[in-house]
């Protein structure tokens, strides 16, 4: 389940009926500061929120277990301080720190290069760039090493 959770790309829980967690990404953890009680917690506070989350019955499981794939929820203030740290921490170049951003919230590839007006081959250099300078083994690692307190 976990691989699963991970090949997402954006933040995702799996739940049962009473809403407790059992089993979540890095990016969902990340933005639970790790915490899978808080993920409970949050995400029964925010059942009434509208548009927080998309629920998919998970095939197989009897509609006992739902995978919750989370909204982006930005705190501009917090990624752009931790970008910002992580960029004089690693001596990164500015077309990187740009990139992070980005990905830092959600965005794919694709959005990224539109966004910035470059390649989608030229993000794809600078994620290689960043991976390797975070020394994260993937996308999801690299957002939660960045937004780690």
């Amino acid at each position: 389940m976990t691989a699963a959770l991970e090949a997402i790309g954006t933040a995702a829980v799996v739940v049962d009926v009473r809403g407790v967690v059992k089993g979540a990404n890095q990016l969902a953890l990340a933005r639970f500061d790790g915490d899978p009680h808080a993920a409970t917690t949050e995400l029964r506070r925010s059942l009434d929120s509208e548009g927080a989350y998309c629920v998919h019955p998970l095939a197989g499981c009897a509609s006992s277990h739902f995978l919750l794939v989370l909204r982006q929820v930005v705190d501009e203030d917090r990624v752009g301080s931790r970008v910002d740290a992580a960029a004089k921490r690693l001596r990164l170049t500015p077309a990187q720190v740009r990139v992070l951003r980005f990905v830092v919230t959600g965005a794919p590839n694709r959005t990224i290069a539109a966004k910035l007006d470059i390649s989608e081959r030229t993000v794809e250099i600078h994620m290689t760039a960043l991976l390797s300078k975070f020394d994260a083994d993937n996308r999801a690692a690299l957002v939660a090493l960045v937004l780690a307190p």
